[in-house]
């Protein structure tokens, strides 16, 4: 009779969660994505900074570059800074540069007082 009681009980909570569980891929389902809100005007987009620091990135750079310059969201603005490097990095920041008008490109030196 105990048997019975517990294969009761556990086919009870496996039921509960299939319940659950469809309950939740319904919900998934009716919940609004990206693709449902319309895009702001060019003008009402807020600004939006990218920074990016690199040191001795020269073999990655240029597709980094590549992928964060062709966005398409029309205010925004890549800050690329150069931390020291010692490789083609600076001469690679400065070819890109001179291409795009949302790049601003700043190259450090030498470190803070501190650091």
């Amino acid at each position: 009779m105990a048997d019975y009681f517990w294969i009761t009980v556990f086919a009870l909570i496996a039921l509960f969660w299939v319940v659950q569980g469809t309950r939740a891929v319904r919900g998934m389902a009716k919940l609004p994505t990206l693709d449902d809100v319309p895009l702001l005007e060019d003008g009402r987009c807020p600004r939006v900074s990218i920074l990016v620091a690199a040191r001795n990135e020269a073999t990655k750079l240029p597709a980094a570059l590549r992928s964060l310059l062709v966005q398409d969201y029309p205010n925004y603005e890549v800050i690329m800074v150069n931390d020291r490097s010692q490789d083609e990095t600076p001469r690679i920041l400065d070819q890109f540069d001179q291409g795009y008008d949302h790049l601003k490109v700043t190259h450090l030196s030498e470190l803070p007082p501190g650091w």
